[in-house]
């Protein structure tokens, strides 16, 4: 089989770097055509990252319905982001719809060998599209949307971790991995008042060394962009670097940990809750 000359693997001026951005966004729609004053932040957000031409885009939390975009969504895409594919994994009944839900956007010319829709677990939780991957020729892009542990039960949440961990450490055995999304991972200088236990937060942080464990690498602690690990902000309080925590990741397989060249999150302004997280990596 000949595969096609995928941009990440082609040399272009002595360089094969890949732009990558990874965003829980809360809500496609919202993003799209809200007009409230958060809408609006999102909106000029979005502006910020479309300005920075990433190869590809993983969202989470769109929030679509099980059949999709609408077309006024398709549209709106279509326009935002004229050489792009869509690839989305909506939530579906029996779960609850028009809810969690994943989107990849990536440039048209980079050509996945297939799209992956994997179900790890025999409940619910896989019915809210939460789990969306890209294959290449030599490696795995994995959008993932990780139940989260005080909207879930916690031990539905961990189960579903402990299914994500035991798949990422097959695909990792095969090919390249570049992990993105929003973990549920508490980490940082300071974490906000959540009910959550102090148990729960020690388990949370355990998970996150199991994949370490699997021969992944926090891009963030490899290559940071800036001092600023804080991607999460609670609604409700003074928004500060040492006030947020972070708990969107990009994780990627220890061979190419070389390459990373920067990860970071971009800078939300006066929007709270989830900040993207971007990825430069040069993986030819």
């Amino acid at each position: 089989m000949q595969y096609p000359c995928i941009k990440s693997y082609c040399i272009k001026k002595g360089k094969s770097e890949m732009k990558l951005v990874n965003w829980n966004i809360a809500s496609l729609k919202s993003m799209l055509f809200g007009t409230t004053t958060r809408a609006l932040q999102t909106r000029e957000i979005s502006q910020k990252i479309i300005k920075d031409n990433p190869d590809i885009i993983g969202l989470q939390e769109v929030k679509i319905r099980p059949d999709g975009p609408d077309a006024k969504e398709n549209k709106k895409l279509t326009e935002l982001f004229p050489n792009y594919n869509i690839v989305y994994r909506a939530s579906q009944s029996p779960a609850k719809t028009s809810y969690a839900g994943t989107m990849i956007l990536h440039k048209r010319d980079l050509n996945p060998i297939r799209i992956i829709k994997p179900n790890i677990d025999s409940g619910d939780l896989d019915s809210e599209g939460r789990l969306l991957i890209l294959e290449f020729k030599k490696h795995y892009f994995v959008n993932a949307y990780i139940p989260h542990y005080e909207y879930h039960k916690y031990r539905q949440h961990a189960h579903w971790m402990k299914e994500l961990t035991e798949y990422i450490d097959k695909l990792n055995q095969k090919k390249v991995v570049l992990l993105a999304g929003d973990l549920s991972i508490l980490l940082g200088k300071k974490t906000v008042k959540s009910t959550v236990s102090k148990k729960a937060v020690l388990e949370l942080k355990r998970q996150y060394d199991s994949l370490l464990d699997l021969g992944l690498r926090d891009a963030y602690i490899v290559k940071p962009n800036g001092q600023n690990d804080a991607t999460w902000w609670a609604p409700n309080i003074e928004k500060k670097v040492e006030n947020g925590i972070r708990t969107d990741f990009w994780l990627v397989s220890d061979s190419v940990s070389n390459k990373i060249i920067s990860s970071g999150p971009i800078d939300t302004g006066k929007r709270r809750d989830h900040a993207p997280m971007k990825l430069d990596i040069d993986i030819n």
